[in-house]
């Protein structure tokens, strides 16, 4: 979920639990507001380590700070930055205690939206690595965020009363999105079951609409996998031709319509498979194996001095768009010495060294 959402989600979560009789030394409710956007803004905090180092904040992201074990950490803390910050800014005392309810709250809430969307979420970090996903909702949905912002609105008028009917739609949105994920996974093992597949099926959640889906079948080393939408109609159409995002829209088909791409992990032909699988299982490529759930043998570059062997993840493919998440391993023909790239998004033929 993008960072602004989960500011906003703690705001209306500071706003909805907020006491129908304020007593006295407790937060005033523009206070409560301010403090849960803060709050749920922080577990992002991680991305401070992207541009240091890609591929490790691949494997750090929505860890630690994300985590519930470390939750009531992180809730102390921030109470405690607030209450010295307001106590400076407001020039009287702020307990340390009136803060927690709401940092905990908000902090929950970044949590709960992370483990919707697919990339995954280490709610037990550090005690496990495990991530945890629910697969309902694409990482950035303007349909979650406006019900946050109407919910907000609402509240302006009746704090309570309309923060709470706000979270009530958000819940009921969640549900809905749910119940379009198992149809999505039942159009998958309906098409597995017509190929005499393993009926192994991943949904994935889709932009532009709740109605838009990646299904995957996995087949050994291979994937099955098309764009569907659910509701069988074409939001391309209403969309300015030839604008990139139309072409991304038309990939969503309706379900008579759907085109089956198959996609392999290690390639189709016995030397790049060779090649592939000698890059994929090396131990300096623990990293990216760590962080990659549907990998994907993305290109293999070959010139008179240099090989290179290129990975990404299936999940992340969008029609039109550079894959993300693109990385591998090169060596020079003088030498059997593999190292480490990351191919760079917007420069598709530069390699970065990854130290």
């Amino acid at each position: 979920m993008d960072t602004l959402t989960h500011a906003l989600s703690g705001a209306l979560l500071g706003r909805a639990t907020a006491p129908l009789t304020p007593k006295p030394n407790t937060l005033t409710l523009r206070e409560r507001t301010v403090v849960g956007f803060l709050a749920a803004s922080f577990p992002d905090i991680d991305w401070i380590i992207q541009p240091l180092s890609p591929l490790l904040f691949l494997n750090l992201h929505r860890g630690i700070t994300h985590s519930l074990v470390m939750l009531p950490v992180w809730a102390v803390m921030l109470s405690a930055i607030f209450a010295f910050a307001f106590t400076r800014l407001r020039k009287q005392p702020y307990r340390f205690k009136m803060f927690v309810g709401v940092c905990v709250l908000s902090l929950m809430a970044h949590i709960v939206g992370d483990v919707l969307t697919m990339y995954g979420t280490k709610v037990l970090a550090p005690l496990s690595d495990l991530r945890i996903s629910l697969y309902t909702t694409f990482v950035i949905d303007p349909y979650f965020t406006g019900i946050i912002v109407l919910g907000l609105i609402a509240s302006l008028c009746k704090p309570r009363l309309g923060g709470c009917a706000g979270l009530a739609a958000l819940f009921g949105y969640v549900l809905f999105q749910s119940a379009l994920h198992e149809r999505a996974v039942a159009f998958g093992r309906d098409y597995a079951h017509r190929q005499e597949g393993p009926p192994t099926v991943y949904a994935f959640p889709q932009p532009f609409s709740p109605f838009n889906w990646k299904v995957v079948m996995l087949e050994g080393d291979e994937y099955h996998a098309t764009n569907v939408n659910l509701r069988n109609s074409r939001i391309a159409a209403q969309l300015p031709q030839g604008w990139f995002l139309s072409r991304l829209a038309a990939s969503y088909r309706p379900q008579n319509e759907v085109r089956w791409m198959r996609y392999t992990r290690y390639g189709d032909t016995s030397d790049t498979q060779s090649l592939a699988r000698e890059v994929w299982f090396r131990n300096a490529f623990a990293p990216y194996r760590e962080v990659t759930a549907l990998p994907i043998l993305h290109r293999v570059d070959q010139n008179s001095d240099t090989t290179c062997v290129w990975f990404t993840d299936l999940r992340f493919i969008l029609e039109g768009l550079i894959p993300p998440f693109r990385y591998g391993m090169c060596r020079t023909f003088d030498s059997n010495q593999w190292q480490l790239y990351r191919l760079r998004e917007l420069h598709p033929t530069n390699r970065v060294l990854v130290e």
